[in-house]
């Protein structure tokens, strides 16, 4: 059996630890590996999405079902893990009977001149009214267990917002500066809105076992902290995406698509937070390395949630990111000081960034300082 010097054994010891410390750098980690989500109240609500399917004047879902008659949206109804809830029996569009209905994925469009709605299929339920000159003039009547009044928002905040709650969920009416007007007949709850330039969102936290997470994010969408998300999924080999987008001048653009990666495109003005949600078969989150760019360079990386949403008031012309990964989906979290940027994220394992050139450079320089170390011993 050859038996190896002390001296041998020194070099080695050393090259390893050289190798610990060029793997763990900065440099070669970026963002470095994903935190594990910290639910509270359970274990988080999903973020992905079904499929939004429209036929004989009836849109159904995985998770929202409506239908369509004239003007008339009734029955939107939202699939949660404790049954189907009426969120609303009836929402009126006046004089817009004549919808172009299109589906795409997860997405139904009913449009007619400049004015549409966007409803998604998610655990938010979200439906999205806008209209840049038409004056759209809209009532919305409540399902049986539901109530409406007013939502706590930031005091700096534009934003005219609704809570509405009942039989298990939690969501807002959101407006820019559009009043809404609520009554009720009857016992029944009616909300009143004519927009023109403006937009209506309306959003649930997520339906069913939702956290802490969840709900600092829909109290960030009405503050108008958050300027859109997106929920990307893999399926036999198809990539999928939702994209949520809060405000009337916010657009996302996917740019380019990969297992472990996604490039954006934001369109947008002033700065605000998007959140990225994926679920395992797109992204790796976990025990990997994330590198999150906007425009090329590096987003540092922040503790929480909490901290993304409080950047604008801490240091609103630096970026920073959070990462968080329960192992079926993973987030990140992004403020962006320019909302008009190219925002990009991707995994690699250590193995991945060994081979970078970055990483053969840190490789081979620490081969040569344990060389001439051990030369030095040799010396001795």
């Amino acid at each position: 059996m050859m038996r190896m010097s002390s001296k041998g054994k020194i070099g080695i010891a050393l090259l390893a630890t050289l190798m610990v410390s060029v793997l763990a750098s900065p440099a070669i980690a970026a963002t470095g590996p994903a935190d594990m989500a910290q639910g509270v109240g359970g274990e988080g609500a999903s973020h992905m999405f079904g499929e939004m399917n429209y036929q004989n004047a009836k849109g159904q879902g995985t998770y929202v079902s409506f239908d369509l008659e004239g003007d008339r949206i009734s029955n939107y109804t939202v699939d949660t893990p404790t049954g189907e809830v009426i969120v609303f029996e009836i929402i009126k569009v006046d004089g817009m009977a004549d919808w172009n209905v299109t589906t795409g994925g997860a997405v139904i469009h009913l449009i007619e001149g400049d004015a549409r709605i966007v409803i998604h299929d998610n655990p938010t339920a979200m439906f999205h009214a806008l209209t840049n000159q038409t004056e759209l003039t809209m009532s919305l009547v409540l399902g049986d267990g539901m109530i409406v009044q007013e939502a706590t928002t930031c005091g700096t905040c534009d934003n005219v917002v609704l809570s509405v709650s009942g039989n298990g969920l939690q969501g807002i009416l959101m407006t820019n500066d559009t009043g809404m007007a609520v009554k009720e007949v009857n016992g029944t709850t009616y909300v009143n809105i004519t927009l023109s330039g403006d937009h209506l969102l309306f959003h649930l936290m997520p339906a069913g076992n939702w956290d802490m997470r969840d709900q600092m994010m829909q109290q960030a969408i009405a503050d108008g902290k958050v300027k859109a998300e997106v929920s990307m999924m893999t399926m036999e080999n198809t990539r999928m995406f939702d994209i949520m987008e809060y405000s009337e001048n916010s657009h996302v653009q996917v740019m380019e698509s990969a297992r472990n990666m996604l490039r954006l495109r934001i369109h947008g003005e002033g700065n605000g937070t998007v959140a990225l949600h994926f679920d395992a078969a797109s992204m790796d989150l976990g025990n990997r390395y994330v590198t999150v760019m906007m425009n090329g360079a590096e987003i540092i990386q922040v503790d929480s949630l909490e901290d993304v949403l409080d950047q604008a008031a801490v240091d609103p012309d630096t970026a920073v990111c959070t990462i968080v990964d329960d192992g079926k989906e993973g987030s990140v979290y992004v403020y962006m000081p320019d909302t008009g940027a190219t925002l990009t994220v991707e995994s690699s394992s250590l193995l991945d960034q060994l081979l970078t050139p970055l990483g053969i450079a840190a490789i081979v320089g620490a081969v040569a300082l344990t060389a001439g170390a051990v030369m030095v011993l040799r010396r001795r």
